[in-house]
């Protein structure tokens, strides 16, 4: 879900409700508080297959701020996410933006997804691709 005061909760639920024919070949890891309240914030009601780890402080909440609790919380959804990888639960990973200065803020070193990845996958080499339509760059 990325960060989830950020753009990922709003992309995956409009990307959803645009192609409902991806909803059962997903799997949402993320917060359902956050995911209802973007839906609802929109008029977009989508049945997302989630895995909810209710991690995001209720109190308070607000989107589009920085906060160490949010950088924690987007770290937990991608560790998550590579543990099913990991066990073959799932055969491929796609992000959602997260915030470099929340994640910092929660003491954990972070440059980047890109990193925090390859660090993951215990690789020297990797790269970046960015995909839409027919374009593929590597950055």
């Amino acid at each position: 879900m990325g960060d989830p005061s950020g753009v990922g909760p709003e992309t995956i639920v409009k990307s959803l409700h645009k192609n409902p024919k991806l909803i059962g070949r997903c799997l949402v890891i993320g917060d359902s508080f956050v995911l209802s309240g973007i839906s609802k914030a929109l008029g977009l009601r989508v049945k997302l297959n989630l895995i909810d780890l209710a991690n995001v402080p209720r109190k308070n909440f607000s989107y589009g701020k920085r906060d160490p609790r949010y950088g924690r919380a987007a770290l937990e959804y991608i560790d998550t996410a590579l543990v099913m990888l990991a066990r073959g639960g799932s055969r491929a990973l796609v992000t959602a933006p997260v915030n470099k200065a929340s994640v910092a803020a929660s003491g954990v070193r972070f440059t980047g997804h890109t990193e925090y990845l390859a660090d993951s996958a215990k690789t020297k080499r990797f790269a970046m691709m960015l995909m839409g339509g027919p374009l593929k760059v590597t950055l």
